[in-house]
């Protein structure tokens, strides 16, 4: 018996090609090409390289999140896991000691040197040169002179002190007027140098129980070459102790807890 077209093998049934491009069928002559054309060109070119699960950029920007988890996992144990910025200021300002040296880096618009203002009863000192960052942020997307106000200043509350200048230029002759301890650093200038800076010349006056709260410590790509880095090298080269306290997605808080 013999069979009917439905039921030839495949090496016997019609020779008639599945069309290559079958989500166009209907789409025919001149217009039909350019939609493949564009479709599998310049349109396919963007959805493949734009993807985030092809984009290199995100897929470092995941592996530094998950190098940030196990260092946070075998770091920090006992520290507080925070949700929002506005947390760890909390926590920063509720346990700082009321007397000594309330003192920020990196200002820009003001925002946070404001909200430690409304809530620390005494003095803050906010340091910026309003000029933007004086190198490049590496392994980040923010070059030289990124965050460049201008040298303009922002408007802040009344117990606010605005220091304007480079770290360099400004901190050493400050530290010298104010000699009392250090109750509070906030490190908000993004990268290794300005950071180290800090720290070394602020060294003299940091106490056990200083607190340090460092704004971009861990969970971008390139996080060890910053502020990170600066704090393990000036606790190293000076026999520091200290502990973390709590941290967040970026920030990071720590108490200095021995100094030789």
């Amino acid at each position: 018996m013999g069979l009917d077209s439905s039921q030839k093998p495949a090496s016997q049934a019609s020779s008639k090609p599945v069309p290559e491009y079958s989500a166009y069928k209907g789409v025919q002559g001149w217009f039909g090409r350019k939609v493949r054309q564009f479709v599998e060109g310049q349109l396919g070119f963007f959805i493949k390289y734009a993807s985030p699960s092809l984009n290199v950029v995100e897929e470092l920007d995941r592996r530094a999140v998950l190098q940030s988890c196990d260092f946070i996992e075998k770091n920090m144990p006992d520290a507080l896991a925070l949700r929002t910025r506005e947390d760890i200021w909390a926590l920063s300002v509720r346990s700082a000691a009321a007397d000594g040296l309330f003192l920020e880096f990196g200002v820009l618009d003001a925002y946070s040197t404001n909200w430690f203002a409304k809530y620390r009863a005494g003095r803050v000192y906010g340091f910026d040169s309003f000029e933007g960052l004086q190198q490049d942020w590496s392994a980040t997307l923010a070059p030289k002179g990124m965050f460049d106000r201008r040298g303009r200043l922002p408007r802040v509350r009344a117990n606010v002190t605005l220091v304007k200048g480079w770290f360099a230029d400004t901190l050493p002759s400050f530290l010298a007027e104010h000699r009392e301890p250090i109750s509070f650093i906030h490190i908000d200038c993004d990268v290794y140098e300005p950071a180290k800076f800090v720290l070394e010349t602020c060294r003299a006056q940091i106490r056990a129980g200083t607190l340090i709260l460092f704004d971009e410590y861990h969970g971008f790509r390139g996080w060890e070459l910053g502020e990170h880095r600066a704090l393990t090298e000036f606790t190293q080269a000076h026999g520091i102790e200290f502990e973390y306290v709590a941290f967040n997605r970026y920030c990071c808080l720590v108490r200095i807890t021995g100094i030789p």
